[in-house]
């Protein structure tokens, strides 16, 4: 069941869950699964080293029938999440998706690992990380464009938070801020034009029914595919520069 932010007058607006499974290595074997616009997905990160260096592919395979990503016709309200806690706090104890999240990820992962070629009908690349020497920021990909990684991650509002552009045209200013001051942090993510904050990644361990264990949650309330993923890939930055220390 969705979390709506509404009133007699505005339209309904949801808020999109990801839950993140894996490791813990945000760029390699790392998989968020769960809903966006009330339709499964899973996006999944996986790194490789290749003659020519090290590269992430990044990926969205949706698990219903309906074909992704959709063209929104209307532009979709975002919702403001409510203020959290200077810590990241855990979700209650039942969740409202889990029982259909676990089932989606258990047919997902049935599938197996995800293919080094892509299998078009089952599974879309939505981006590369190409890394300099291995570990270091290098290129991201998307479709025929190449950019610094570090379009990503400029510097932010605070030395907590990095920012990038996304959104309706790609110009929109976003930003995420890290939460807490110790490994795994939280994140939020923020659009900067008016300044709202529109998605919470909580890192509270939580258990999935089928599965196991998630390691963290990411709650966003936005429907524009391009933000999605730009979002995701620079939180995926964020949290490898602030694991590494760089």
């Amino acid at each position: 069941m969705s979390h709506h932010a509404s009133s007699s007058s505005a339209p309904r607006e949801t808020i999109n869950e990801l839950y993140f499974t894996g490791q813990g290595d945000p760029r390699h074997k790392c998989v968020a699964i769960g809903y966006h616009r009330d339709e499964p997905v899973v996006y999944k990160f996986d790194t490789v080293d290749l003659p020519q260096g090290t590269r992430t592919t990044v990926s969205a395979s949706p698990i219903g029938s309906s074909p992704w990503p959709h063209q929104i016709a209307h532009p979709v309200p975002r919702a403001r999440l409510a203020p959290a806690p200077q810590t990241p706090r855990p979700l209650p104890r039942h969740h409202s998706r889990r029982s259909r999240c676990g089932s989606a990820l258990a047919r997902a992962f049935a599938l197996g690992p995800a293919p080094t070629q892509v299998t078009y009908n089952e599974q879309s690349v939505v981006a590369f990380f190409d890394w300099a020497l291995a570990v270091h920021l290098g290129s991201v990909i998307k479709g025929a464009d190449r950019a610094p990684m570090a379009e990503l991650v400029k510097h932010g509002s605070s030395k907590t938070a990095r920012s990038f552009q996304s959104g309706r045209g790609g110009s929109e200013k976003f930003e995420w801020r890290r939460v807490g001051d110790k490994h795994p942090y939280g994140y939020e993510l923020f659009s900067l034009e008016p300044e709202s904050r529109i998605g919470r990644y909580d890192p509270t361990p939580r258990e999935l029914p089928k599965i196991g264990r998630a390691y963290a949650l990411l709650e966003y309330g936005f429907h524009e595919e391009n933000l999605i993923r730009d979002a995701l890939l620079a939180l995926c930055l964020n949290r490898w520069i602030d694991w590494r220390g760089m």
